[in-house]
């Protein structure tokens, strides 16, 4: 009777799918999408070890297996919330860990402001802008998580050339970088979410702060892969900023 009737609406031009197959026509879209944009970054390197700081659920570790298949991934994420899609995420890396920490500079037990939208989570409190076009995202309740320095959680695993970086903590990237000088000194790629103009959180650095400061470590700003739109005004506020170190 489906095809009947899908044979019937078809030859008046009309074109009914299941609602399952629509969703997951949007989700390929979404993906090649995404990966336009990453691969100009990627494809000419052979990135075997990711270090994914702020894991959140996996959304950059399924991003990134698409680019990069044989790597394994060390994952950062200190929200329990997070850990079960994130495990699942990370099955599909060899040797994938994950280390249920926030990172710092110091090692200590810290109150993290867990957002509603968990990717907004942060050690920072939040400033008045926090929620300005994702609501959620200011609505938070204090955890206490522990904090680590990547260097000292990564001081006994083999890190497999060439190395990739992400840091996505909410305002934090500073104090996480100071923790991480032997890692990023092995890294071949940072990618950091950076704000341009605008603090989500108290004591956030904007972009020039962390352009200078991987500047200073031998990086080269390569341009931004994902952005993200100011709804009010349409000016950008937000990128996944690329770092490489060249000549590696």
């Amino acid at each position: 009777m489906k095809r009947i009737a899908k044979s019937t609406l078809a030859a008046v031009g009309l074109d009914v799918r299941l609602s399952r197959n629509v969703a997951q026509s949007q989700v390929a879209a979404w993906q090649q999408k995404q990966d336009a944009l990453w691969a100009p970054f990627l494809k000419h390197l052979d990135i075997r070890t990711i270090i994914d700081v702020g894991a959140n659920t996996g959304q950059f570790a399924e991003l990134i297996h698409r680019h990069c298949p044989d790597a394994n991934i060390i994952a950062f994420e200190p929200l329990p919330v997070c850990h079960a899609d994130l495990r699942r995420a990370l099955a599909e890396f060899p040797d994938s860990q994950l280390i249920s920490s926030a990172v710092g500079n110091a090692p200590a037990t810290a109150e993290m402001n867990a957002s509603q939208f968990t990717p907004c989570s942060s050690l920072l409190a939040g400033t008045d802008l926090l929620g300005e076009d994702y609501p959620d995202a200011a609505v938070t309740e204090t955890i206490e998580v522990p904090v680590v320095r990547i260097d000292d959680a990564l001081q006994s695993l083999p890190l497999l050339d060439d190395v990739l970086v992400k840091f996505d903590v909410q305002g934090f990237e500073i104090p996480a970088m100071e923790g991480a000088a032997e890692t990023l000194a092995k890294a071949r790629v940072v990618v950091c979410e950076v704000c341009f103009f605008r603090r989500l959180y108290q004591g956030q650095p904007l972009f020039d702060e962390i352009y200078a400061k991987l500047k200073d470590l031998g990086f080269t700003y390569m341009g931004n892969a994902e952005q993200h739109k100011r709804k009010s005004d349409g000016r950008i506020v937000e990128a996944d900023a690329i770092f490489e170190r060249l000549g590696a």
